[in-house]
């Protein structure tokens, strides 16, 4: 039998039973530290209170009372309740590492997740092709936000040590309605700082090539001298790209934890989940940027392999940027 542990709000394990033993024996495991295996259900107990663990049980400290976690929504995951993190300090390079950690043992899972999260969102986009309209509402709303709570629901449980499942991918249809609308509320904000970044510079650009009626002789002219006509309106939709672009970094960055949060915690609501999302990544969205920038390098080798390394890393990178929310949870 496969036993967790958590130790210092950090989950580890799975160790077999002959390991957890060894660990009470020799003062690896302490008595107020918590344990989870299958018979437990969603409970997550104190090693004191299991029995023969330790010759001599000492009684249950306090604090460690109610201390088991139920999954979020009411879904029992056996998760850990959410470990408490550091406020977003532990170096990128320890997140990806606790993210091997916690694959060890277990890419076989982690790879079939992936392999059929992408074979239904692919699905999911045939059928938009075949009904165009009908298939890029389904596929981009009714299903996307459902499918992303589903996905976070898996990386979270993996991370945090908890035994998973694939079914997890599908728990968001079972509130589909708050997943949709923390989906939709994310899509209308990111869609509002695209066009906030772009207007100003297209406006000024059409003010210009009004101001400018000799634009549409222009190309006519073999002149060079003509074509510097052309350089203001050039640098103005220029400034409008480098805009756009910085806008959607920051904005993504802003917004990259909606879901995680909702799942946590579903009664922040639709609102209060990208709320909370602004509230975890002020001051850390330089972080996340360059934390994803760690596995450009991978991806570029990925690439190398026909795709077929991308099952590799792309629950390497979902499993890591699950460590990265658990530690900004301070």
């Amino acid at each position: 039998m496969q036993w967790f542990y958590a130790q210092n709000n950090r989950q580890q394990g799975p160790v077999e039973e002959d390991e957890i033993r060894r660990m009470a024996s020799d003062g690896r495991l302490r008595p107020d530290d918590l344990v989870w295996q299958p018979e437990f259900g969603s409970e997550w107990r104190p090693a004191s209170s299991v029995p023969g663990l330790f010759e001599t049980p000492p009684p249950m400290p306090p604090s460690a009372a109610g201390a088991g976690g139920t999954a979020s929504f009411g879904i029992p995951v056996a998760s850990f309740a959410a470990p408490r993190g550091t406020g977003g300090r532990t170096p990128n390079a320890e997140l990806t590492a606790r993210a091997r950690a916690s694959l060890k043992g277990r890419w076989g899972l982690a790879i079939g997740f992936v392999l059929l999260y992408y074979v239904v969102v692919m699905g999911i986009s045939m059928v938009g092709q075949i009904i165009p309209f009908a298939g890029a509402i389904l596929g981009g709303l009714v299903v996307g936000g459902p499918m992303a709570l589903g996905l976070c629901a898996f990386t979270l449980a993996f991370a945090r040590g908890g035994p998973v499942e694939i079914g997890l991918m599908f728990q968001g249809f079972r509130h589909w309605a708050v997943a949709i609308g923390a989906y939709l509320w994310m899509m209308l904000f990111i869609l509002l700082w695209a066009l906030a970044s772009v207007l100003p510079f297209v406006a000024l650009g059409g003010l210009y090539a009004a101001g400018n009626p000799s634009l549409r002789e222009v190309l006519g002219d073999p002149d060079r001298r003509a074509l510097l006509s052309f350089l203001p309106l050039a640098a103005i939709f220029m400034a409008g790209g480098l805009s756009y672009l910085l806008t959607m970094t920051i904005v993504t960055l802003r917004y990259a934890f909606t879901m995680y949060a909702l799942w946590d915690d579903p009664t922040l609501g639709p609102r209060g989940a990208l709320r909370k999302s602004i509230e975890l990544m002020r001051g850390h969205k330089g972080k996340l940027f360059f934390f994803y920038l760690r596995f450009l390098g991978w991806s570029l080798l990925a690439l190398l392999t026909c795709g077929i390394g991308y099952l590799w890393l792309l629950p390497y990178m979902l499993i890591s940027i699950a460590h990265f929310y658990d530690d900004l949870r301070a």
